[in-house]
This record gives structure tokens, sequence and C-alpha cells, in this order.
């Protein structure tokens, strides 16, 4: 866990021409509608290309939290290639949004640790997935990367959550029917399922 301000960090793991180029300007383009998320005073339905804007944004604020992160770095540097040179979020990456009660001005997660049906699974393995979740007053995202097609993700509080980018960005209706009571929350209700002849089962 760690909590800074949200302007309070400098990254080094982006060029000059990155920070200076597409990210500002994605962060310029991202502003007006942060703002209404932030505040809660979003709402409506959020279009295909709102909702690429916001996955963009979400994804690029993961990579750069990952990459000043004083547990250890685990994300792919495939995963920044691909943002950084061909404007992609990579396969198997799936972002969720959601509105958090209260206040908190900056507050982030980053772990690789999944609830559910492991017991086979090897460290390396693990040591290919990742989930970072962000909050930043009453607006929470979080970016998962699991690449292992013979599980599914199950949300626990799936009227709380709304999937922006599953191969690509989807509409949503915002704010989700509940609000999740923390951040700690939204991060912990993904869990890891089976797929067994076309059954989808926990254990």
């Amino acid at each position: 866990y760690r909590e800074m301000t949200f302007g309070g960090y400098v990254s080094g793991h982006f060029c000059k021409r990155c920070n200076t180029g597409w990210m500002s300007q994605l962060e310029e383009d991202a502003k007006p509608l942060l703002i209404s998320l932030i505040d809660g005073t979003h709402s409506g339905t959020l279009g295909t290309e709102q909702t690429r804007l916001l996955s963009f944004w979400v994804f690029k604020t993961a990579l750069t939290l990952h990459s000043i992160a004083i547990q250890g770095l685990f994300i792919p540097r495939i995963h920044y290639t691909a943002v950084c040179e061909r404007g992609a979020i990579p396969n198997h990456v799936v972002i969720a949004v959601a509105q958090i009660r209260g206040q908190a001005d900056f507050f982030w997660i980053q772990n690789q640790n999944w609830p559910g049906v492991t017991g086979d699974m090897s460290a390396d393995d693990f040591s290919m997935t990742y989930k970072i979740a962000v909050q930043l007053g009453q607006f929470a995202a979080r970016v998962h990367y699991w690449p292992f097609e013979d599980r599914y993700m199950h949300e626990y509080f799936a009227d709380n959550i709304a999937h922006i980018w599953v191969d690509g960005p989807q509409a949503i209706s915002w704010p989700p029917k509940n609000i999740m009571t923390n951040l700690q929350e939204f991060e912990e209700s993904l869990v890891i399922g089976r797929k067994i002849d076309g059954w989808h089962t926990q254990r």
C-alpha cells in the first residue's frame, strides 16, 4: 500500500518525449471527465470514446505508479513499450472502475495476490501477473493482467463495478448501482475460477 499526493511524484521510467508529448496531452484530454468522476458529479452513459480515453489514462497512471514503487517491479517491460510505441493496451489487460464512499486525496495498491483456484500454479506463473488499483476522491480504477485462459475472473461485487476495457473500450452507465466501501474492497473483489468442460467453477 502507498499513500501520497497525486502531484508529488515524478517518474523517470518514461522518456522525455513521452512525458512532454502524448502523456501530457492525455492528461489534458482526460482532465474534464476525471474531475467529474473524482468529485462524484458525473452521471449518465460513458460511451466508448470516453472509456477509451479513460482506459488509456488509467493504464498510463498504473504503469507510472508501478515504475516508482518501493515494493519491487513486476509489470513486463513490453507493457510499457506497447503503450509508448504502439499506443496499445496489451492483450489480457482488463480495466475496471468503481465509485468509492468518502474522500481520499490519492491512494493506490499493487500486488500479485489472486484469491481462488491457484494451487496448481507456479511462482513463475504468478510472476507474469499483476493488479494495480488507484483511488482519487470518489473515483477508483483497477488494472489487472491475467494471461491464463483456463481461468476466469469473477467479481464478488459485480453491481459495484464497471469494466471499461475488455479487449477494447466498453460503454458503461455511471455511477454503478452500488458504491464500494474502500479501495481495498475493490481490489480484493476479483476472484479466480477454473474453466472445466465449459463450466465456470470455484473451490
